[in-house]
């Protein structure tokens, strides 16, 4: 039984899709992305029973979670081994510990604490002034403060706990890249057209130290969206990379952080942090990099489109040998001056 669960068809209504698979019996073989050929139960009771019989089934192989490859990243492998992916009687051991954090009563006996919680976020953002990012300094903290809360962590964990939730934000980001992807295309190979544009960055393409996180994941976007453009462009489909410049956001202050800092880089992580701030507190509006999106799609083709410094500093890396290109960068990030031929070749 084929479904395909990224086209808009699917999307617009899961219902009738799964009815569809329900109607072939409570156990059907169909594909997945990525992932291909699974086994899904269709009913609740079906559902049950398979979960419940740990002795035929398991979510377990091996110690890992069971379905992944061996091609995926190791980040998709920490992300899938959670309480969702044990086995009994781990599993019950383990969600009656959530069960009592995170009840009904438990919340509800805090909606004081939290509606003061929330309160300081917001007497925060208006005692900075405007712009503000609402999603960032608001909307994605409060969550995040309330689950430490029902947690019961210290106050000295937090910062810990909001940086490995900020990093797996960064990860999945890329996830929901390729998730997109996977749900247009299907419509553009039929039409014989389409275009993909994917927003990158300036650290797709350049090095950003103490932000190894962040620019991984722009990384990630760059090699996906080239690598992609090849296998599609047989079907009237091209792939288009913006790589804005720092714009003005609060990236300096929602980039993923180390967890655990270590003193010898504390000066120089200082002075780096220092020197991105400055900017992106100087740096354009984020409109350009929407009106950047216009124009690849009204205008010729380009795959990569770097916006304003990104163009220079992308033709001047190109151009530059390593040895005099790295100086000028490492002052842009305040870093210390390198040994005597300490220099990195840019890939080709």
């Amino acid at each position: 039984m084929r479904v395909d669960f990224t086209s808009q068809e699917f999307f617009r209504n899961p219902a009738a899709g799964i009815e569809r698979l329900r109607a072939c019996g409570p156990v059907v073989e169909t594909r997945f992305p990525i992932v291909g050929k699974v086994w899904i139960t269709t009913t609740y009771d079906t559902t049950a029973r398979v979960l419940k019989d740990s002795t035929t089934f398991t979510l377990r192989k091996d110690g890992s979670p069971a379905g992944l490859r061996w091609w995926m990243p190791a980040f998709v492998g920490a992300l899938a081994s959670n309480m969702l992916t044990v086995d009994e009687p781990d599993h019950t051991r383990l969600r009656d510990i959530v069960d009592e954090a995170f009840r009904r009563r438990a919340v509800l006996d805090m909606q004081q604490h939290i509606r003061a919680i929330a309160n300081d976020l917001a007497e925060q953002l208006f005692a900075d002034g405007s712009p503000a990012d609402l999603v960032q300094r608001y909307a994605r903290i409060l969550p995040l403060l309330v689950i430490c809360e029902l947690l019961g962590l210290p106050p000295s964990d937090r910062p810990k706990f909001m940086a490995w939730a900020n990093t797996v934000a960064r990860l999945t980001s890329v996830i929901g890249v390729l998730r997109m992807i996977q749900a247009v295309l299907p419509g553009m190979r039929r039409q014989g057209a389409g275009q993909i544009v994917n927003i990158s960055s300036i650290l797709g393409f350049l090095p950003a130290p103490f932000m190894g996180v962040y620019a991984s994941t722009k990384h990630a976007v760059e090699g996906l969206s080239e690598s992609l453009d090849h296998e599609v462009r047989g079907f009237g489909i091209r792939v288009v990379l913006i790589e804005p410049p720092y714009t003005k956001t609060n990236l300096d202050a929602s980039a993923a952080q180390a967890e655990g800092r270590i003193d010898a880089y504390a000066a120089q992580r200082r002075r780096t942090a220092a020197a991105i701030t400055q900017n992106t507190n100087s740096a354009p509006e984020p409109r350009i990099v929407a009106e950047e999106v216009l124009r690849s799609i009204e205008g010729s083709y380009r795959m990569r489109r770097p916006i304003g410094q990104a163009a220079l500093l992308s033709w001047l890396r190109r151009l530059l040998p390593a040895a005099m290109f790295e100086p000028s960068l490492r002052k842009a990030f305040a870093l210390d001056p390198s040994r005597k031929g300490a220099v990195t070749e840019p890939r080709p």
